[in-house]
């Protein structure tokens, strides 16, 4: 009887729900049996994990942040290129807890679309490094970070956008218990933030100078960054790209993680999740998520 109305009250047959006595770490992940939800995009229900990333995803690549190559220079000294951000969100960006970070992938590229100039770049773990391949000294550094960057003149400079802490040691730390200082906190502002409104010492940018980097005071949301080839890169670029790219769980967040938890169970599984973790065939390829990105050809 119920198959036979099927169509009206909305099931299908043989709906897919994860099982959690096939499914390795599903009490871990909140997963439970025959957890229907409903995709108002296909009119079906499915998953509870597959929407919840379904949704992100959208969530993140439409309404979250827009990037832009506004403007282009060819000089004797290189080649200059103007890339700008813009929070679409009501809150800072990246926001919530401090460890997660968004950062601005640059390539420029020749007539054979091979990379000869980059900033940002990243291993297939989300791990930052340089045009030779080098992990950046301030990935996993306990006393170096990235400053915010008006213009990035190298490959071992990267705009990331994020919350870093130090402990009381002097130390850069992700642990709750051991926060005592915001050294940088350089993530987009929401448009309309204003440095005299209610609160604004609370929630002003911390080491992002007012002096060329308007956006994070006049209310745009925004951020404008330059960066700068030198002559002997630049004939040679004949397309670039930027890209914003979202990091819920930063590689040295993880390193944190072990170092600080050691070799209790809760560790122990953690590690065993990292493991598991498998994103090649999905919108977080390489452990990060593409929110937005622009390419222009250079004149």
């Amino acid at each position: 009887m119920f198959k036979q109305f099927a169509p009206q009250l909305g099931l299908t047959v043989n709906d897919p729900n994860y099982d959690t006595s096939t499914f390795k770490f599903a009490p871990q992940l909140g997963l439970t049996v025959n957890d229907p939800n409903y995709d108002t995009s296909t009119f079906k229900f499915v998953p509870a994990l597959d929407l919840s990333i379904q949704e992100t995803t959208k969530q993140v690549q439409n309404a979250t942040a827009s990037v832009a190559i506004v403007a282009q220079r060819r000089s004797a000294g290189g080649l200059d290129v103007d890339v700008q951000v813009v929070n679409k969100t009501g809150h800072k960006f990246p926001s919530g807890v401090g460890f997660r970070r968004a950062f601005i992938e640059f390539t420029a590229m020749d007539a054979t679309d091979k990379v000869v100039w980059s900033s940002g770049r990243s291993t297939d773990k989300g791990v930052l490094i340089n045009d030779q391949g080098q992990t950046l000294a301030t990935e996993f550094s306990k006393t170096q970070w990235q400053p915010h960057w008006r213009i990035i003149s190298g490959s071992n400079q990267a705009q990331i956008y994020e919350v870093r802490t130090k402990d009381l040691q002097g130390l850069l730390t992700t642990s709750f218990l051991g926060l005592a200082k915001s050294v940088k906190d350089n993530r987009l502002m929401p448009g309309g933030w204003n440095p005299t409104g209610p609160y604004a010492s609370w929630t002003a940018p911390i080491a992002v100078p007012n002096t060329g980097s308007p956006g994070y005071y006049n209310g745009s949301g925004s951020d404008l960054i330059t960066y700068r080839m030198p002559a002997t890169i630049a004939a040679q670029v004949k397309t670039v790209r930027a890209t914003l790219n979202y990091q819920s769980i930063p590689p040295y967040y993880l390193q944190d993680r072990f170092t600080i938890g050691g070799n209790n169970p809760s560790t122990a599984t953690l590690r065993a999740l990292v493991q598991y973790v498998d994103y090649s065939n999905t919108a977080a390829k390489g452990w990060k998520l593409p929110v937005a990105s622009a390419a222009v050809a250079i004149r």
